[in-house]
C-alpha cells in the first residue's frame, strides 16, 4: 500500500510561549469549562452521524438550484455539515468525453508522472489538459461556484473579497484503477501550525480561544480571506499544503463511485471538530488545561494537518463511527466540502471500473489570491507547473511541449478567462459591494502589465454560453 509520508516534528519551545499567548489567563477557567462542553457534544456528534451513515451528507439536484440558489433549509445543513453532493452539474456525455480525452492526453505523453511513484498511477501530476480547462471554464461550473459562495456570510461590506470572482488554482486530476491501494488518512488541508500560528488566522477562530466554541461560525468569511495558510512554503513537499485561500474544495467526478471505491470520506461536521481540533494541544489526557508543552499534535510546519497517524491523540473524534464514506456518485456530479472539513481517501479500491476526478476548488478574488491570479496565467499560457507544485519537476517535465494542451479556445467563459487573468473583472457590475469594487480594482491592476504586452487586447464582452 502506498501512504502518504506523515512526520509529526517536536516544535521548537517558542510553541510553548505561543499556547501561553493563545489562551489568555483571562479566558483559561472559561476554556476550561468548554472542553466538558465539547466532549459531551462530541459523543452525541459520533452518535447521530453513525446512525445515519452516507445520508448524513446532503445531496441537492442541480435543477433546484440553478436559478433560485440553496434553499434556507439545505443552507442550514451545509452550514452544520460542512459537505455536499450536488447531482447533474454537468451531463454525462460530457463528463464520459472529458474522461476520455484525459485517458488519451497520459497515453500521448509518457513523460507524466504522478502517485504512487511505484505501481499504477492514480493522481496525476497535470495541471492544464483540456479537459481541465475545459470543466473550470464551464458556464455551470462558474454559476455553481458563485451559489456556493453564497453560502458564506460576510457581515463586512468594505472587505476585500469577492466571493462572485474565482482565481483558478490548477490542482491535478484523479484516475485510479480498481485493486491498487493507496491512502491519504484523515487530515484538514489549508495549513497546519498555521491556524494557530498566524494571528490573523488564529482570529478566524477567535471564540473557541476565549472558551466560547458555540458561538463560533464556520461560515462566516470576513476574517478568513487575510489569513497566512503557508508559513512555510509547503516545506514538506508532500503535497498537502496550499498557497492560496480556499474556501471550499471540491471535485467534479467523471465516473461512477462509491464507498470503498477509491473515493472520498468525511467527518461532516464542522463546529464541534474543529473546536476540538484547535483545543486538543492544551489540554492533557486527563482533560486539565496545560500549556507546558511545545507540541500540538498532528501540525508539522510545511505539511498538512494529519490527524489518522495517532489516533490515541484524537480518541474524542470517534473515527470508526464519525467518518462516513459519500454515497454513490456518477459522472457530472460535484463533491464540495468546507476548508474547515475533515475527510479522508479510501484505502483500497475493491471496484471493478476506474475511480476519476478532477478536481476544482472555489477560490474566490481577495489579495492573497491575487499572487495566484498571476501565477496561474503565466502557467497557463507556458504549460508550466503552478507554483504549489513546483516539487513535481523532481518527477517529470511540465506541460510545456505539450501541443495538445488546454488553449484560451478551450474557455469555454467570460468568467473562465477572467479567473486566468486574461481579461479584467467588470468593475461597474451591479449590485457590488465597495469591497468588491476595490478588490477587482486591485487585481486588474495587478495583471495590467500581462494585457499590455499581450498579442491582443483583452475584450470585455459575454461569452457564448456552452451546455
Amino acid at each position: 500500500m502506498t501512504t502518504t509520508t506523515i512526520t509529526t516534528l517536536r516544535l521548537e519551545s517558542r510553541f510553548k510561549e505561543l499556547k501561553r499567548e493563545i489562551i489568555r489567563p483571562e479566558n483559561r477557567e472559561a476554556v476550561q469549562a468548554s472542553w466538558g462542553r465539547l466532549l459531551k457534544a462530541l459523543d452525541r456528534k459520533a452518535d447521530e452521524i453513525s446512525r445515519a451513515g452516507s445520508s448524513y451528507i446532503p445531496e441537492v439536484n442541480w435543477g433546484d438550484i440553478e436559478n433560485g440558489g440553496f434553499t434556507e433549509e439545505m443552507t442550514s445543513l451545509i452550514h452544520a455539515r460542512g459537505c455536499l453532493i450536488i447531482r447533474d452539474v454537468i451531463d454525462d456525455e460530457q463528463c464520459n468525453q472529458w474522461r476520455e480525452d484525459t485517458k488519451k492526453y497520459i497515453k500521448s505523453h509518457p513523460g507524466i508522472t504522478g502517485t504512487p511513484r511505484t505501481g499504477v498511477t492514480s493522481n496525476w501530476f497535470i495541471h492544464w489538459s483540456k479537459a481541465q480547462v475545459e470543466a473550470r471554464s464551464h458556464p455551470r461550473m462558474v454559476q455553481l461556484m458563485k451559489a456556493v459562495g453564497k453560502l458564506y456570510k460576510n457581515n463586512d461590506p468594505d472587505a476585500l473579497l469577492d466571493m462572485d470572482s474565482q482565481v483558478v488554482y490548477a490542482d491535478r486530476l484523479r484516475i485510479r484503477y480498481p485493486g491498487r491501494d493507496s491512502t491519504l488518512p484523515l487530515h484538514l488541508d489549508s495549513s497546519s501550525i498555521e491556524r494557530w500560528e498566524d494571528e490573523q488566522y488564529r482570529d478566524v477562530y477567535r471564540e473557541i480561544f476565549e472558551g466560547r466554541w458555540e458561538d463560533w461560525d464556520p461560515n462566516l468569511i470576513d476574517r478568513r480571506p487575510s489569513a497566512n495558510q503557508d508559513l512555510y512554503q509547503g516545506m514538506s513537499s508532500n503535497g498537502s499544503t496550499c498557497s492560496v485561500f480556499r474556501s471550499f474544495q471540491g471535485w467534479l467526478a467523471l465516473s461512477d463511485a462509491k464507498p470503498g471505491e477509491g473515493t472520498i470520506w468525511f467527518l461532516p461536521d464542522l463546529k464541534c471538530v474543529l473546536a476540538y481540533i484547535l483545543l486538543r494541544p492544551f489540554f492533557d489526557e486527563r482533560g486539565n488545561l496545560d500549556l507546558s508543552s511545545a507540541q500540538f499534535p498532528g501540525a508539522t510546519p510545511g505539511s498538512g494537518q494529519f490527524m489518522a497517524n495517532d489516533r490515541a491523540m484524537f480518541p474524542h473524534l470517534q473515527h470508526d463511527k464519525s467518518v462516513v464514506g459519500i454515497p454513490y456518485v456518477k459522472p457530472g456530479d460535484f463533491v464540495l466540502w468546507h476548508a474547515d472539513l475533515l475527510h479522508e481517501v479510501d484505502e483500497e479500491h475493491k471496484g471493478d471500473k476506474e475511480s476519476s476526478v478532477v478536481y476544482i476548488a472555489h477560490t474566490p478574488l481577495c489579495p492573497y489570491n491575487i499572487e495566484t491570479l498571476k501565477d496561474s496565467r503565466e502557467c497557463f499560457e507556458s504549460g508550466a507547473k503552478p507554483r504549489d507544485f513546483r516539487y513535481e519537476y523532481d518527477d517529470g517535465p511540465d506541460e510545456s511541449s505539450y501541443e495538445d494542451r488546454g488553449r484560451e479556445e478551450h474557455l469555454l467563459s467570460l468568467e473562465g478567462k477572467q479567473a486566468l487573468g486574461l481579461v479584467p473583472f467588470d468593475v461597474n457590475e451591479e449590485g457590488l459591494t465597495p469591497g468588491q469594487i476595490a478588490v477587482r480594482k486591485m487585481a486588474n491592476e495587478a495583471m495590467q502589465g500581462y494585457w499590455s504586452t499581450s498579442q491582443s487586447a483583452p475584450v470585455m464582452q459575454k461569452t457564448s454560453q456552452v451546455e
